[in-house]
């Protein structure tokens, strides 16, 4: 199955750092490099299709992220039935923030990107309808913070 994935920002200029999540590459032989599309990766014979696209590009060790990413489903033992597992949340975090930023989530639910974005250095708020999902989450960012941080679940 899918998921939609949404990063919202207040501002037309916004901060966004795909080096933060860059993914390593490796060509069909195995060898660094980086293969980017085009008419059967520029072998074509009319020179219009014949361009830069196609080339490997030797020594690049990372690509940009690619638009489906592939993460396994886990649990959180309390939570409610729709938890996002962390490593869908952390390359969001990375990409959109940096550290001592704040980190907004309108639905916190079980507060995983409260989690993910505390353990990468980021401040952050949640909201939460509920107040069973509301508790569940100030428990497990109190739980991920320890003594060094304070949490009030809104």
């Amino acid at each position: 199955s899918h998921e939609y994935l949404f990063l919202l920002s207040k501002s037309p200029k916004y901060y966004f750092d795909n080096k933060a999540i860059a993914e390593p590459v490796t060509t069909e032989d195995g060898g660094k490099g980086v293969k980017f599309g085009g008419n059967k990766y520029g072998d074509s014979k009319d020179p219009k299709h014949n361009t830069k696209l196609g080339n490997i590009f030797e020594g690049a060790e990372t690509r940009n992220k690619r638009d489906v990413w592939t993460v396994a489903p886990s649990r959180y033992k309390e939570a409610h039935f729709a938890t996002y597992p962390p490593e869908l949340i952390l390359p969001c975090v990375l990409a959109s923030s940096k550290e001592g930023d704040l980190i907004l989530d309108p639905f916190s639910g079980s507060g995983t990107t409260g989690e993910v974005a505390m353990s990468q250095g980021r401040n952050y708020v949640g909201l939460e309808l509920n107040p069973d999902y509301a508790s569940m989450s100030e428990k497990r960012l109190l739980d991920a913070c320890g003594l060094f941080g304070s949490v009030e679940v809104v």
